[in-house]
């Protein structure tokens, strides 16, 4: 038998296709065959012993790292929980968190940036880049939330830098309700940690020489290594499952690496510590290489083929990776790098051509929806929330609404005139179930536009496993053609009608028509023409010039202008209304309508008219214009006089309280020393009529507000108990002087009020009772909820109200029977005065009378009780101060001055605006009491030169009119307070505390 040659065998050789795993296999028996048969049974224990050193140096390492990183996770969990209960985020004010933030400078050296964010990702605070307000696409967001418990997250990109960073995010506090009683959305407190943290965190954590140190995310990507890490972030570093012996992998860079991983506590990452596992076993062979001298050849044969097999194999992957062909020129080849390499190619071939069918498909796709003139919608979701509209649909409905908008943007679809539901609008409804809709004639409705009628379909659009992903519809404007086919069908209806008119007004005489040729001057009309012109019987022939001449002359001159322009224009027709006189001597108005046609050359040739009477019109516009005149001249004269009456009521109101302030102050004077029992009666009655003074003018003046619908109300949420306690203080002194009992009966109950004006209601009320009940006898006051109402009744035991006054007893002026000496006075506007305040706060107010007595009863709108309520702060008594007044009036000036002094205040004074202005800069004065109506400067003059020049004390206006408008006006000119005259010391007290 021949033996095959060296070059037979060679040429058979390089013929061989084999496997990878069969060529690794060989590299592998050629490489330590000989090596395990000639040194196991040396070095056995000494290799044991040092890879049981080094995994254990591995392991400790590996824990080390994973404990450091465990406590800069805890801490800054720690840092965000802290944050997490303060009062700025739990009354969800973000302004005042990142404020807090700034003052307080970085809380820890290694966070970017903190941010706060919705369950739904919408973004309330980022600090990290002030201003953002996207939506936060953090996949792990949706892990957190209340009972969760803090979550890392694996590495993402930084919305500001665009750059990989970590987060880690705490559920925070179920926060305060909104003020319309809603609850806040549940919200994530997070901060941004960057990469450079953990890469500082890993070189120290471990001694560099235990080995190459990776932090991994929970989907094994690396976040920092402290090896060569800017070309290894987020790329796969930690496979599999974590073991807790130390393994044997392959590493990029490295190859074979001996590898310790560790699973970081309380989130989804790992460490891992790598060492190459090449320099360590060349480091054992170098120990052990005088023992193996007899062996070296064999290892250098076993590792040069080692490293032939190696570069057959890597050559043709490193052609393929550059996009060559992976057959080598010679040697023995691959078959799965063959095979990988041929499948490469279709692959590339295939996608290539489905890449190119797809971008002519998208290329057409696009034309057509740009190009088409029908509009078209596409949802890309089944919900509709994101909409696309082409330029047409954008033409015809607007642009196209924006993302969370619900997809309408204001729009409204009718189909028979009643608004369809979004749901059902075609495109939604072929999104939502899959199945096209048909084509529908519908309505739409845009804000600020008319009504469009069009014709809408939709078809669906599917996913590859055949669900409904969205929808296209398209809407055709069909409104012109609605429009014209019903401006046919009407045009039809009123040509038919006017035809019927026509035939009727020509044999009434109304109206008359005629045609006028130019070229042969010649004029006709018809008989109904030649009625209207009073010239019956006449010829019905003539020229323009006898047309013209029946005109009177002024309207002649305008008709010719008129004709003249309308010849230059070329206009199609033209209106002419003129006078002419009837042979019986009456003058009657025609309207005529003209219409031209123009020859060839731009000239007219022919005029056909139609004319009618329209002498009534006529008539009836004078008589419109007169009566609107005479209409116009009795409104303002009625303005006129309502603002006399209210300018009247305003200044009696101010002379009034002038007299009055001063009164009420002196007697407050001469009551705050024990004087002889005749001046303390006197100063009682004094007191007594002042305050009955007050109390008329005062309903008076809320009355004339009242129906003149000019008072504002100041709500505030209430409990009712102490307004009527408040209500009743000044009654108890006159109920006791009478005899009156007063018995209380008082719930808790609130309501949201003005409190002023329903202390006045209620004074007016339990007023009326004391005023018309028999001395002796027991007004009741009673104040409870009823359901969701708060009911405030006052009851007396008197003789009741009269049949024939109790439908008016809420009149103006209505009052019950009196003492002939009317000695409780009254100008029967109390009860007018309560029910309008009443009815203000949107309450109802009634009245029960029979004869053992009668019964108010108020009812109001009722509220919860606040959560907290404060009481009211301790106030001391005010210590002496320095007070300035400015006033013309002698006796309000002294009664001012002594009431003053009385309380141990300084007390400066002046009369004259000038003079006042120059104390208050000079003087300096705590608090500044000062009249508007002063000579030479007037108040409001003195509050504004005061403020612009520094002055820092308490103004208060002090004044007779106490309308809204005047209240404004003292408060913008820089008065703190605006009070009304009489004032009394308590009210001064109170102002005095304000400094």
């Amino acid at each position: 038998m021949k033996r095959p040659s060296v070059q037979a065998l060679r040429q058979r050789f390089d013929g061989m296709q084999l496997s990878l795993r069969s060529t690794l296999l060989l590299v592998l028996l050629l490489a330590a065959v000989p090596i395990a048969a000639l040194m196991s049974w040396q070095i056995l224990d000494e290799l044991r012993s040092d890879e049981a050193r080094r995994q254990a140096r591995l392991a400790a390492a590996s824990t080390a790292l994973s404990k450091a990183v465990e406590r800069e996770l805890e801490s800054s969990i720690d840092a965000l929980n802290i944050l997490a209960v303060s009062d700025s985020l739990r009354g969800g004010d973000m302004g005042a968190f990142a404020r807090g933030l700034a003052a307080a400078g970085r809380l820890r050296a290694g966070w970017q940036g903190a941010f706060v964010a919705d369950a739904d990702g919408t973004l309330r605070l980022d600090t990290a880049t002030p201003g953002r307000r996207d939506r936060l696409r953090l996949p792990d967001l949706q892990r957190v939330g209340p009972g969760l418990g803090a979550v890392v997250s694996d590495l993402v990109t930084e919305p500001g830098s665009r750059q990989y960073a970590t987060a880690v995010m705490v559920p925070l506090p179920a926060m305060r309700p909104d003020p319309s009683g809603r609850d806040a959305p549940p919200r994530v407190l997070g901060v941004w940690i960057p990469l450079r943290t953990w890469q500082s965190l890993i070189e120290h954590a471990v001694p560099l020489d235990a080995g190459i140190s990776t932090l991994c995310d929970g989907q094994g990507r690396a976040i920092a290594r402290t090896e060569a890490p800017e070309r290894f972030v987020a790329s796969p570093m930690c496979r599999g499952a974590v073991e807790p012996a130390v393994m044997r992998l392959p590493q990029p860079e490295l190859g074979d690496a001996y590898v310790a991983q560790q699973q970081v506590a309380g989130s989804g990452w790992r460490v891992m510590v790598s060492n190459a596992a090449m320099p360590l076993e060349q480091a054992q062979r170098a120990a052990v290489a005088t023992a193996l001298a007899t062996v070296g050849a064999c290892l250098l044969l076993g590792w040069s083929v080692a490293l032939l097999m190696a570069r057959r194999i890597t050559r043709p992957l490193q052609r393929l990776a550059a996009g060559l062909d992976a057959t080598p020129s010679h040697g023995p080849q691959v078959r799965e790098i063959e095979a990988l390499g041929e499948a490469m190619r279709q692959a590339r071939e295939r996608d290539s051509a489905a890449r190119a069918e797809l971008e002519r498909r998208a290329e057409e796709f696009e034309t057509l929806f740009t190009c088409t003139p029908v509009g078209l919608a596409f949802a890309h979701d089944v919900d509709c929330r994101v909409v696309t509209h082409n330029a047409a649909m954008d033409r015809l409905f607007g642009p196209s609404p924006q993302a969370g908008s619900n997809g309408d943007d204001g729009w409204q679809m009718l189909r028979d005139g009643r608004p369809l539901p979004r749901c059902d609008w075609p495109l939604c409804v072929a999104a939502r179930t899959g199945e096209p809709v048909e084509t529908a004639e519908l309505e739409v409705q845009l804000p600020g536009r008319p009504r469009q009628r069009v014709l809408a379909s939709a078809m669906p659009l599917r996913d590859d496993d055949g669900r409904p992903r969205g929808a296209i519809g398209a809407l055709v404007d069909i409104s012109d053609q609605v429009r014209a086919k019903n401006e046919l069908l009407q045009s039809n209806g009123r040509l038919r009608e006017s035809q019927r008119l026509v035939e009727l007004a020509q044999e009434v005489g109304q109206v008359g028509f005629f045609e006028y040729h130019v070229a042969q001057d010649l004029l006709t009309w018809t008989p109904g023409q030649a009625r209207l012109l009073g010239r019956d019987g006449q010829a019905l022939a003539g020229t323009l010039a006898e047309l013209l001449d029946l005109a009177e002359p002024d309207d002649r001159r305008d008709m010719e202008l008129v004709l003249l322009r309308a010849f230059a224009a070329r206009r199609a027709s033209e209106n002419l209304e003129y006078r002419i006189a009837l042979p019986d001597g009456r003058e009657r108005w025609i309207s005529t309508r003209v219409a031209i046609s123009y020859g060839d050359d731009g000239r007219p040739c022919q005029l056909l008219g139609v004319s009618i009477d329209v002498s009534d019109r006529r008539r009836a516009e004078r008589a419109t214009v007169a009566l609107m005149a005479h209409e116009q001249q009795a409104r303002e004269k009625a303005e006129a006089v309502n603002r006399a009456k209210d300018e009247l009521l305003a200044m009696l109101g101010h002379e009034l309280r002038n007299p009055l302030g001063a009164i009420s102050s002196a007697a407050e004077v001469l009551a705050s020393r024990p004087p002889p029992a005749l001046v303390a009666s006197a100063c009682e009655i004094i007191a007594r009529q002042t305050r009955h003074l007050t109390r008329l003018m005062a309903e008076m003046l809320d009355t004339t507000r009242l129906m003149s619908g000019q008072m504002a109300l100041v709500r505030q949420v209430c409990e009712l108990a102490p307004l009527v306690h408040s209500a009743l203080a000044p009654l108890q002194a006159g109920a006791a002087a009478s005899g009156h009992a007063l018995a209380l009966a008082l719930d808790e109950a609130w309501a949201e009020v003005d409190p002023l004006r329903i202390e006045q209601a209620i004074s007016q009320l339990v007023g009326n009772a004391l005023k018309y009940t028999p001395a002796g006898t027991t007004v009741r006051i009673r104040l409870e909820r009823d359901g969701g109402e708060a009911v405030l009744q006052v009851g007396d035991d008197g003789p009741g109200i009269a049949p024939d006054l109790l439908p008016r007893i809420f009149d103006l002026f209505a009052q019950g029977e009196r003492r002939s000496d009317r000695r409780d006075g009254g100008l029967g506007l109390g009860l007018t005065v309560a029910k309008r305040l009443v009815e203000l706060h949107g309450g109802t107010i009634g009245v029960d009378s029979g004869a053992d007595g009668t019964c108010f009863e108020i009812r109001l709108r009722g509220v919860a009780a606040p959560a907290t309520s404060q009481a009211p702060a301790w106030r001391p008594p005010v210590a002496p101060r320095r007070v300035l007044v400015i006033e013309d009036n002698a006796d309000a000036l002294a009664a001012l001055h002594g009431l003053l002094s009385v309380d141990g205040h300084e007390v400066l004074s002046e009369s004259d605006g000038g003079a006042g202005l120059a104390a208050v800069l000079t003087q300096r004065p705590d608090l500044v009491i000062v009249d508007i109506g002063l000579p030479t400067l007037d108040g409001l003059q003195i509050a504004r030169h005061a403020r612009a020049s520094g002055y820092p004390g308490r103004m208060v206006a002090l004044t007779g009119y106490g309308r809204e408008d005047d209240v404004r006006r003292s408060l913008k000119a820089g008065f703190d307070a605006h009070l009304v005259k009489p004032v009394h010391g308590e009210q001064l007290r109170r102002q005095l505390n304000e400094v």
